[in-house]
């Protein structure tokens, strides 16, 4: 997951900046910005999978059982 999210924020930064991005020709532009749309779902789908780890108490997880 940490490395998904880290790749997803270096192509955004990439992306993100115009000067940056004037640096690279049209062809690794477009690449750039198919591999930020990538990045972008492999990030979502990483989270999705992280959260389902998560443990959610009961709502009644205080209450005495009687």
């Amino acid at each position: 997951m940490i490395t998904v999210a880290q790749r997803y924020l270096a192509i955004k930064r990439i992306v993100g900046n115009p000067e940056r991005l004037g640096e690279f020709n049209e062809d690794q532009r477009k690449k750039l910005k198919k591999m930020g749309e990538s990045a972008e779902l492999e990030v979502r789908v990483a989270i999705t999978r992280i959260y389902r780890h998560l443990y959610y108490p009961q709502a009644d997880a205080g209450q005495e059982q009687g």
